[in-house]
């Protein structure tokens, strides 16, 4: 299932999500240049889970913060926003 989402409001990613009810992306791309283009799934992964690279405790994971910086999106929201950028 594809989502969409925006990261800090700014940059538009879509996921084939793996789990319809909130699972991990398998795979993510984002809006560049006028193209889709495939990038590493951590960049929504990471952000689901709240996992925060510098955070020294044992697990990293569950930050408010990083995960606020996912918004999830329609995909009509996600098709004005790159008739917006064109």
């Amino acid at each position: 299932m594809i989502k969409y989402y925006l990261i800090k409001n700014k940059l538009l990613v879509k996921g084939d999500v793996l789990c319809e009810k909130g699972g991990l992306a398998g795979n993510a791309f984002v809006y560049r240049d006028g193209n889709w283009q495939e990038v590493n799934p951590d960049i929504i992964n990471d952000r689901i889970t709240g996992f925060d690279p510098f955070d020294d405790s044992i697990f990293g994971m569950g930050n408010a913060e990083i995960m606020d910086e996912l918004q999830e999106i329609s995909e009509e929201e996600a098709n004005n926003l790159i008739k917006g950028r064109e």
